[in-house]
């Protein structure tokens, strides 16, 4: 995006993925039925990670993101890094991650499991709000953490937010963490 002699000297980074949202949803969600299943699945991976030593990884990752070269390859990344032209694909974030990387389902594959009569995930999990952000999930999860026994959400809910947490506050890491634009969950 910038060529080597404009790279900024001295710029602060600015990170907005949050590595310790791992350590929030252990706290609000472990013993129960959704950390089960959290941890059944392939987010498993994420909790594995050195969380203390994440923010490094990160700042490599945001340099890395400053200094892309332009391709046609849609699913990989490329950078300069010491000069020299440096690839990071689906593939290599998959071998970072752990996470399962497959190919998407298509559009037609999707429909098949939409219902247009059901109610939307985000008005069964947000109501009427139109922007919610990541710290407004996870204030839902500690306040039901709080709650009587019999006014908890379901395991389902629960899942959802943790879920909803750590792709849009650690994965996908948006300015703001602010979910109010991606609303077809």
């Amino acid at each position: 995006m910038l060529h080597p002699s404009e790279f900024p000297d001295g710029g602060r980074l600015n990170i907005h993925s949050k590595p310790e949202y791992l350590g929030t949803l252990v706290e609000l969600l472990e013993g129960s039925e959704a950390w089960d299943e959290l941890i059944a699945s392939q987010f498993k991976k994420l909790f594995e990670l050195p969380v203390a030593r994440c923010h490094h990884s990160a700042k490599l990752i945001h340099g890395m993101l400053t200094r892309q070269l332009l391709t046609k390859n849609k699913h990989e990344l490329w950078t300069v890094y010491g000069g020299f032209p440096l690839r990071f694909s689906i593939r290599e974030f998959q071998m970072t991650t752990g996470l399962i990387c497959d190919k998407l389902p298509s559009e037609s594959k999707v429909e098949d499991y939409h219902d247009p009569a059901y109610l939307s995930v985000w008005n069964r999990l947000f109501g009427a709000k139109s922007i919610v952000t990541v710290m407004d999930v996870i204030d839902m999860l500690r306040e039901d953490a709080k709650a009587e026994t019999r006014k908890r959400f379901s395991t389902w809910k629960k899942l959802s937010l943790a879920l909803v947490v750590l792709i849009d506050g650690l994965l996908y890491a948006a300015i703001g963490n602010n979910i109010g634009l991606h609303e077809t969950l």
